[in-house]
């Protein structure tokens, strides 16, 4: 039905490029529900709630972190955007068995009375790249990606990495399997639509410096957003 509404729609604006575009999507999405596939999807009960659970990524040898606004995040205040509690930072350990625990707190100090979510680690688990929003309960400031280092069980705290200026958003990072590279996404001004996909690199002193927008090939006029880059490369 979608495919045949934007057709019409295209038929009576035909240089509109994103409905087009949105035609092509459709029949994609019939060819992915139409291929086999190697994997089956189930919900993991011990973890999901009635909240936004969402951006797992795997800890150590048994442990998924993930974001969460259910209803015993840090702080007492409720999000605008949404009408409930500002998103926290959660882990959750899985058995021999392969049952996971309930979900506790990452760590307080990196979860705050504000929003934070989508981390990523290094291979060793000693750095964490997250996402921070806003400094005041009442206001809406930019989100900016943030990094602390764990020693011994403590993690130090976060400080913001300084990659483009404080008036535009960066957020969701990913870090490279080698640590020399971090994704992020981020609406600074120049690129090609809402939030762009931009890589930086890891110089010699450890500073992550030259951020390059990955190109009209992956960004579009929309938003572009998580990350993830495998081993072997594909994006």
């Amino acid at each position: 039905k979608a495919v045949k509404a934007f057709t019409d729609y295209v038929k009576k604006f035909p240089f509109d490029e994103q409905a087009r575009s949105e035609v092509e999507t459709c029949q994609m999405a019939e060819q992915w529900k139409n291929a086999p596939s190697n994997y089956t999807i189930q919900g993991v009960s011990e973890i999901n709630s009635i909240a936004y659970d969402y951006a797992p990524v795997l800890y150590n040898k048994n442990g998924l972190v993930f974001t969460s606004d259910r209803s015993d995040a840090t702080g007492s205040e409720s999000y605008g955007w949404t009408g409930e509690k500002f998103s926290d930072l959660y882990i959750a350990t899985r058995n021999t068995a392969g049952q996971f625990s309930a979900p506790s707190p990452f760590s307080p100090n990196l979860n705050s009375d504000y929003n934070e979510g989508t981390p990523t680690f290094n291979k060793d688990f000693t750095e964490i790249y997250f996402t921070r929003c806003g400094s005041s309960l009442t206001t809406n400031d930019s989100c900016h990606t943030y990094y602390s280092v764990r020693n011994g069980d403590e993690w130090s705290e976060p400080v913001p990495v300084p990659i483009f200026n404080d008036s535009c958003n960066v957020v969701q990072p990913f870090l490279t399997a080698d640590g020399k590279e971090l994704y992020v996404a981020s609406d600074i001004d120049g690129g090609y639509g809402g939030k762009d996909l931009y890589v930086l690199m890891r110089d010699a002193e450890g500073n992550w410096v030259n951020p390059q927008n990955l190109g009209p090939n992956i960004n579009t006029d929309g938003d572009e957003g998580f990350p993830v880059l495998s081993e072997d490369g594909k994006l």
